[in-house]
């Protein structure tokens, strides 16, 4: 009977809204194959680093994921910024270490969200941490949104440098 009961519960946390993927995602994969993919690799120390892909329609940047790995983590820390011009959506997930050669080559792969923020025309509209959706009225929720935005502008920049090696 336990058994039974612990099956339902998964069964219903894995068909949960949360870590789906959104409308943003879905337009992204169904695109991918026509955008420009760049891979920047930026140790932090002798143990640590980033990974950066970026996916490029044009000059335009549609996608940015940021891989932070260590080899004293078991965990992988993935961002992911998707742009339709401004930010539309930012995505934080965890994953297994051993899953970072395949997310280095832009495959997908299995993670487990943390947080997810939803943008319109520069404004957070939908804030979600571990499932649970966050209000609006959230005393943290406009310096969440200015955080993330300037965090945004900041990877899309960043990307200038990498490209120039100035790093």
């Amino acid at each position: 009977m336990k058994t039974i009961i612990l099956f339902a519960c998964l069964f219903i946390f894995a068909c949960c809204a949360f870590g789906q993927p959104s409308q943003v995602e879905k337009d992204f994969e169904s695109k991918k194959a026509s955008y420009t993919f760049e891979h920047f690799s930026e140790g932090e120390d002798a143990n640590s680093g980033y990974d950066y892909l970026f996916y490029k329609s044009g000059a335009k940047i549609v996608k940015i994921r940021s891989i932070w790995s260590a080899n004293y983590s078991r965990q992988l820390r993935v961002e992911d910024f998707y742009f339709d011009g401004d930010l539309s959506l930012y995505r934080k997930f965890t994953a297994a270490s051993g899953l970072l050669n395949v997310l280095k080559k832009g495959k997908n792969a299995v993670l487990t969200p943390e947080e997810e923020f939803h943008f319109t025309s520069g404004k957070l509209t939908k804030w979600i941490v571990d499932g649970k959706p966050k209000s609006s009225t959230d005393p943290d929720w406009t310096k969440t949104e200015k955080e993330i935005l300037d965090q945004a502008k900041t990877q899309r920049d960043y990307y200038k440098w990498l490209k120039e090696g100035k790093f």
